[in-house]
């Protein structure tokens, strides 16, 4: 009987890999090259981890499964409350398995809680909350787990933290690589004790260290010289090398009957300038703050800068700056919290909600929102107006910022497309990053000077097993491309309703011709069946807050 592993890779990118791989740090890694197939897997644009993961289990662009961000959108709830794995509107490949009698066995999945029931094991992985007392399935699963691997913890708590101070960056690598070794138990846990036909555990330690450390991790912009450098980069490597530890005797124990992927959500690249994009639309006249707001956003505003100046820098103490960092950090979560209740709703005709969306929202006409586009020619001439402005922004090197707009329809197709923003944009390949931060005196904040990284849309797709070519590049395989590709692997019929499509170069031609795709009518999407218990949903937000994902 066939079976299945994928390893998620939250945030991995050939960019760090082929290079610790090159320089003897990944023999597991560089070993898979040979022996198998690799190439670059796009991403969903923008490339978040939200749509992105959604994608890859389910076959579908965000405009069939409907989740564009970890919170629902605007324009469905007002309110956006954080998703839930109900709020992906499709079938996954678990939920395509079950059907045919195959269990399954997922962990980490990390825009997956409450857990689902499913015919399996389910661990939920990011988004569970820090008071959680259940995060697993089936009923007594969590117990279970850390009876096998007492030091197992769901996610390392970033707000803990702060990076630009070296004793705190050092404890967060060590909690880190704590939280790594457990994972990597559990992954031996589940691999030998548990019977599954697809397993796909994730690690996220890859968009940990990309958030935080990126530059320490290539040396661009002059990190190499930076005075934590030879501190961090070691310990950073360190991880990668005992994930690499996990390949290699994973490739030493294979069966002949398992086939084995990996692969990421996105790929990872260095920030250095901020999009304050609110504040761009507020010089416009299109989104308007009630007046208390205004005046509390600038002063947050202004003590952000103050703070992360240089003059403050050195004028005070190290602790004394953490201090005022940790109540800047605070302060502005607080305020980024409040974001749609300090929007004038009577007058605001456009706004952006939030990193992972990179992209701006024309509100309807409502009672709740009097100055929204009342019909479709009205929003697609003040869609095309902003497209317009955005093209022709010039950065603050004067030359054009903004490398291309797309309207929704551009990219996505199904019935929740227009839940999708109204435009998207991506800004010099996402080294000019768009912040929903309001109060801004400028519409952009140099960050060459911050180690921080943000996603890119080149991800990786590794394979090897039967039929798979061994050392070659493939190319033009999409996320949406991972679930049909793996039913094929398992030998089972993909539905005809997945927009992603098998990714035929992963095999040799002679095994391809003798092992053609099938094709079954899909089954219709009948929800999700959740572990109900409470949860602290302010404890989540401001942990995704922490990583700059929510506004």
């Amino acid at each position: 009987m066939k079976r299945a592993l994928l390893i998620g890779l939250d945030g991995a990118t050939y960019d760090l890999l082929d290079a610790y791989a090159a320089s003897g740090l990944m023999p597991g890694y560089s070993r898979w090259l040979r022996e198998g197939a690799a190439g670059v897997l796009d991403s969903t644009n923008p490339p978040t981890t939200p749509p992105a993961w959604s994608s890859c289990v389910t076959g579908m662009n965000p405009g069939r499964h409907g989740v564009f961000d970890f919170r629902e959108s605007f324009h469905s709830d007002r309110t956006r409350p954080l998703i839930t794995g109900s709020s992906v509107r499709a079938r996954k490949i678990w939920d395509i398995l079950g059907d045919l009698k195959k269990r399954s066995c997922v962990t980490n999945f990390p825009v997956g809680f409450p857990a689902e029931q499913l015919d399996g094991v389910y661990v939920c992985g990011m988004m569970t909350p820090d008071t959680c007392d259940d995060y697993a399935w089936p009923e007594g699963e969590m117990e279970r787990l850390l009876k096998a691997v007492p030091d197992y913890v769901p996610n390392v708590d970033i707000p803990r933290y702060d990076a630009e101070q070296i004793d705190n960056a050092l404890t967060f690598l060590n909690d880190l690589e704590k939280s790594l070794e457990a994972r990597i138990d559990a992954f031996w846990h589940y691999y030998e004790q548990e019977a599954w036909d697809f397993y796909f555990p994730t690690f996220v330690f890859h968009d940990r260290l990309g958030h935080l450390f990126w530059k320490f991790m290539t040396g661009e912009d002059g990190f190499d010289e930076h005075p934590h450098f030879a501190q961090l980069r070691p310990r950073i490597e360190r991880l990668y090398k005992r994930f690499d530890d996990l390949l290699v005797r994973l490739l030493e124990v294979r069966p002949d009957d398992l086939t084995l992927f990996m692969c990421s959500d996105h790929g990872f690249g260095g920030t250095r300038t901020f999009f304050e994009v609110n504040a761009w639309l507020e010089h416009l006249g299109l989104l308007v703050l009630k007046p208390s707001a205004r005046v509390r956003s600038r002063a947050f505003y202004a003590a952000m800068e103050l703070g992360e100046s240089e003059p403050v820098k050195g004028f005070l103490p190290q602790g004394l700056q953490a201090r005022v960092r940790r109540r800047i950090r605070q302060g502005r979560s607080s305020f980024k919290n409040d974001l749609l209740d300090s929007i004038d709703w009577t007058k605001t005709r456009a706004f952006f909600p939030g990193v992972p969306l990179q992209g701006i929202v024309l509100p309807r006409w409502s009672h709740e929102t009097p100055a929204g586009v009342r019909t479709e020619d009205e929003r697609i001439a003040l869609r095309e107006s902003i497209r317009g402005q955005l093209v022709a922004l010039p950065g603050p090197d004067g030359a054009p910022v903004v490398d291309r707009v797309w309207a929704r329809e551009d990219l996505f197709s199904g019935p929740y497309t227009d839940q999708a923003p109204d435009l998207i944009f991506v800004a010099r390949d996402y080294s000019c990053l768009g912040r929903p931060v309001l109060g801004a005196r400028s519409w952009f904040r140099d960050s060459s000077e911050g180690a921080n990284g943000f996603h890119r849309m080149g991800g990786v797709l590794l394979a090897l097993g039967e039929g798979i070519q061994q050392g070659v590049r493939i190319e033009d395989s999409q996320i949406g491309d991972v679930t049909p590709t793996v039913l094929h692997a398992l030998g089972e019929a993909i539905p005809d309703d997945m927009d992603g499509q098998v990714v035929r170069q992963l095999w040799t031609s002679d095994w391809f011709r003798g092992h053609p795709p099938r094709y079954c009518q899909a089954k219709a999407h009948e929800g999700v069946r959740e572990v109900q218990h409470a949860s602290d949903d302010e404890g989540l937000k401001d942990r995704l807050r922490a990583l700059g994902y929510l506004d």
